[in-house]
């Protein structure tokens, strides 16, 4: 099992709490809470991330609330590695954006960078909601694997998991069926030669989403004030799954599925 707690959710908040982040109460919640995820799945849990592309919500909140946010998921974090019923092998992190990544980031990386992994999402739309080519997966992987590399020094880097991939099939979206396979052959391509570096890959999704759900999805990413960029990320969202889901019709593997299945079970 991977969890993931988001406390934020791409650029909006997520905590699972009302108040503020600061004080004994949001602390006491957030032990809770990880106390409860290792009740439940301590003898099945491989990775415990917190956030959810932190990145993104650090870029627009005030310094203030940033500094909250820093120092509660170190707290997260810290309580995690020491909790009585964490295994050996549940490796526990913080989830930013892969992009977040590159070696131009501006993003604090050496405040997020905690823990026994980084954990990464792969968004197949770039920040101005244009979709990415297939193969840029490749680079932007690779590209985060040298910026761990040097953040580590002469150490060795922490294990990169991409928690979570995954590429549109629709026209709607500017892709196709086989662009998705294309996306996810060189994707496992760069895994089979790299396979060390990573600590688990999660594929999204199994089936497309229903549209209500990708709206609410892309409000994340963008916030009210976008239409035109939540519709594009919504759209994209929408068509994201490995088997299509028409209403009516028998559920149907995309092209992408033997591939999917393939590299699974070479990876187990």
């Amino acid at each position: 099992v991977a969890f993931c707690i988001d406390i934020v959710d791409r650029s909006q908040r997520a905590w699972p709490f009302t108040g503020e982040l600061e004080g004994a109460s949001a602390t006491a919640a957030i032990e809770r809470t990880i106390d409860e995820v290792f009740t439940r799945y301590a003898a099945r849990l491989s990775h415990l991330c917190f956030g959810y592309e932190v990145d993104r919500y650090l870029g627009s909140a005030p310094k203030a609330d940033r500094a909250r946010l820093l120092a509660f998921l170190q707290h997260a974090v810290d309580y995690a590695r020491q909790h009585p019923q964490r295994q050996a092998k549940t490796a526990i992190g913080v989830a930013v954006s892969l992009q977040s990544l590159s070696a131009d980031t501006t993003v604090p990386l050496g405040d997020l960078v905690l823990g026994d992994e980084v954990v990464a999402v792969y968004d197949p739309l770039d920040d101005e909601a244009a979709l990415k080519a297939p193969a840029a997966v490749v680079d932007e992987v690779g590209g985060a694997l040298d910026t761990l590399a040097a953040l580590a020094g002469p150490g060795a880097p922490l294990p990169l998991t991409l928690f979570e991939v995954g590429y549109p099939s629709s026209s709607a979206a500017g892709s196709s069926e086989k662009a998705q396979l294309a996306f996810y052959s060189a994707l496992f391509g760069l895994l089979d030669t790299r396979r060390g570096d990573f600590g688990f890959v999660g594929v999204y999704g199994l089936g497309d989403r229903a549209e209500a759900d990708c709206s609410a999805e892309a409000l994340a990413f963008t916030g009210d004030d976008e239409p035109q960029l939540t519709q594009a990320w919504a759209t994209a969202r929408c068509s994201m799954g490995l088997r299509a889901e028409r209403p009516g019709e028998p559920e149907t593997d995309k092209l992408a599925w033997p591939t999917i299945t393939a590299a699974l079970s070479r990876f187990r």
